[in-house]
């Protein structure tokens, strides 16, 4: 995904602590499994049954207590569509996890409706253009963001990108590359600070046998 607004890209990532590299992380084994289903059977990947394999596998691993000792909350949406929401100083993050389109971008076609009031975000900062005083950096209440995942040709794991959307048409407010897990990754010490007002997040946290779909109404497709 080419990089924008990078600078607003690269304190955003800072605030969300151990997630990126987490998610980065668990898209990367998800990947391999998934890939593991058709070599197994010495099958050719189907390219569509491909992204639900790996959102499956993902929505295992993220539900894990390894993985959620991070400090998120997981909620499936429909079709293992993948949410993310975690909260630090006073902001609520909700990261939606989805595959890049053919050219590794950013997907924009056939959005959904609840893609795209996701998308939606008529209230932030000056900051999200570049233009604000950076020493006076504030994040608002509530932060929508994107983890946009990709393979190369052959279905190999090509990383994970930082995305925020201004509009529900997907342009970019910023993007930037999630470095690779590599780095540490460690819960956090102090304990998971929840939001006072709730009612705007719409939480469904998913049920131990995975079964749980709920949360959102659209289909994820990527």
């Amino acid at each position: 995904m080419n990089p924008t607004n990078t600078r607003a890209a690269q304190i955003i990532l800072e605030k969300l602590g151990h997630v990126p590299a987490t998610v980065h992380e668990v898209m990367d084994k998800a990947v391999t499994l998934a890939r593991a289903f058709f070599e197994d059977r010495d099958l050719p990947i189907d390219p569509f049954l491909f992204p639900n394999l790996v959102r499956y596998e993902a929505k295992l691993l993220f539900d894990s207590p390894k993985y959620r000792a991070v400090g998120y909350l997981l909620s499936v949406l429909s079709n293992n569509g993948l949410l993310l929401i975690y909260r630090h100083e006073g902001t609520t993050y909700r990261i939606r996890v989805r595959k890049a389109d053919e050219d590794g971008e950013f997907p924009t076609q056939n959005l959904s409706e609840g893609v795209k009031e996701f998308c939606r975000q008529p209230n932030l900062p000056l900051w999200a253009s570049g233009e604000e005083d950076w020493e006076q950096f504030v994040c608002p209440d509530l932060l929508k963001l994107f983890i946009i995942w990709d393979v190369d040709e052959a279905y190999g794991f090509n990383g994970c990108d930082l995305a925020c959307t201004r509009d529900e048409f997907g342009k970019l407010a910023f993007a930037d590359q999630i470095p690779h897990s590599a780095t540490s990754i460690q819960a956090d010490e102090e304990e998971f600070d929840w939001p006072e007002e709730i009612e705007d997040i719409d939480l469904r946290p998913l049920k131990k046998t995975g079964s749980d779909q709920g949360d959102d109404d659209d289909d994820e497709n990527n």
